[in-house]
This record gives C-alpha cells, structure tokens and sequence, in this order.
C-alpha cells in the first residue's frame, strides 16, 4: 500500500495541472472535419456578431445566435450589420464556403469567429455551433473558445423529428420549445401528426 501512495500522488498531480482546454470539444451532431489551432477567442460582453449589410437571412442566424449567448452565458452581443473594425474581433456571418445545401465552415482564432455558408440552413447551423463551443464550460459570464476550423455538412438531407399531437396533447409552449431543441441539435424536419 505504501508503493503505491506515490503513484497516487503522481497520478493527481498530472491530473491537476492538465488544462481545461484539453478535454475533447463535444459538438452535436460531430462535425465532418474539425481541426484544432493554435491560440484561443474570448467571448466577452463587448464582443459583436457581424452580418453583410442587407443580408437578412444572416440577420436572423445572427439575432438567433445573440438570443442562445444570453440564455446560455448572459452575454447580450449586438448585431451589427457591415465589417468589423480594424483589430476588433468578433463574429462574422458571410455567405461563401461550402456549397452543400445547409452545409459551413467556421473558423475560430485569436483575431475572431467566421462562420461561412451559402444557404441560411447552414448559417444558422454554424451560428449553432459557436453557441455550443461557447458552453463547452460551464457558468455565465466570458469565455474562451479554443482555436479550431470546421468544416461540416447533414449526412442526411432529412433530420427531422416526429411529434404525435393526434394521440398526445402538446401545448403551443411544449411545441415552441421542441422546435427550440430540434434547432440546437441541427435537425430540420418536423412531422407533425395532427390527425389519424
């Protein structure tokens, strides 16, 4: 017993000093490609989410992703339309990247979050995604999100859930909020059984 105190005292040792930024990046659903980065962003109550001017597709991606920040971490970023200033960081909705219908890249590094697609399915998809890099660690208030490049596209054109209201009684708040979590996991059907 006494040979292994060591070992133990070792083991915790490692264990304390590894960093936070070690632990595995969980996204939902896992992303096609994802690299990790050198450097880290910080996510702070100054940060502005930025969106062409007129583009009001990106718009909406950009409120909906606003909307998540404060629920999640109490973060209230503006939507600003137009680019940032020089050396300002922030988050950037552009059309380009990947083509695929409701597909984006999104790359996060220390001089901000750009977040690419040609469809709005895939600006809100990756808007979704910094949202759940942003709550990869617990609590309100800042963050850091670990530098990274995604790049991602559905598996499936059809990712939908089924709700059955002709046998189950669902208010208009119990629906608001399934379309709600169907958003979060990136899922874009919804078959609502009405009748038999």
């Amino acid at each position: 017993m006494m040979r292994l105190a060591p070992l133990f005292a070792a083991l915790f040792a490692v264990v304390a000093v590894t960093p936070a930024q070690a632990r595995p990046i969980a996204l939902t659903p896992a992303p096609a490609a994802m690299v990790p980065a050198e450097g880290s962003f910080a996510l702070t109550p100054a940060t502005r989410i930025f969106v062409a001017s007129g583009d009001a597709e990106a718009r909406d991606a950009a409120a909906y992703l606003a909307a998540l920040l404060a629920k999640a971490r109490g973060l209230k970023p503006a939507v600003v339309e137009g680019a940032p200033k020089a050396g300002e960081a922030g988050i950037v909705l552009a059309r380009g990247g990947p083509t695929a219908v409701d597909a984006y890249g999104l790359t996060v590094a220390p001089a901000g979050v750009t977040v690419t697609a040609t469809t709005r399915g895939g600006l809100l998809y990756g808007a979704v995604s910094v949202w759940q890099l942003a709550t990869q660690t617990p609590g309100r208030g800042a963050v850091t999100l670990t530098a990274l490049r995604i790049d991602d596209a559905p598996r499936f054109a059809w990712r939908g859930l089924m709700v059955d209201s002709a046998r189950h009684y669902q208010d208009p708040a119990t629906l608001r909020a399934i379309i709600d979590a169907m958003a979060a996991h990136k899922l874009n059907v919804l078959h609502w059984h009405l009748v038999d």
